[in-house]
């Protein structure tokens, strides 16, 4: 989601210049509501409901830190696509590009405790690898 929805529209993955047709739903202009849609779907996955959440199993195998920081940059990364002036992704890359590049290095660090953090409180072990079997 980062790379494909932010990184690369935004030019920000591997430092190269803005793509805007690669932005998601190029046409009908619903890429800055889709990437939202996914901040706070993934974001509900983490905080549950009912103490049935990733937040609360955190929490409860001694992650309280952990479970603050990342809950922390949820709403962190909230607040800032929540401020966004622009009605699109496309005008955000072009009007607000220090703004979108925040909320894409927070995207960034977010996904660095999720990685690495998190599973330690989860009494799971997760192997995360690019091969496909191709």
């Amino acid at each position: 989601m980062i790379h494909e929805k932010l990184g690369i529209p935004a030019g920000l993955d591997q430092n190269t210049t803005p793509d805007l047709n690669m932005v998601e739903s190029n046409y009908a202009l619903l890429s800055l509501e889709l990437l939202k849609q996914d901040v706070l779907t993934l974001q509900s996955v983490f905080n549950g409901s009912n103490g049935k959440g990733l937040e609360a199993i955190c929490r409860g195998n001694g992650g309280e830190n952990t479970a603050d920081l990342i809950s922390e940059k949820w709403a962190s990364i909230v607040n800032k696509m929540n401020a966004l002036q622009s009605s699109s992704l496309k005008e955000a890359i072009l009007n607000e590009s220090g703004q979108v590049e925040s909320i894409y290095m927070e995207l960034k660090s977010l996904l660095s405790y999720i990685k690495y953090d998190l599973p330690q409180y989860l009494d799971a072990t997760l192997l995360f690898s690019s091969n496909d079997g191709d």
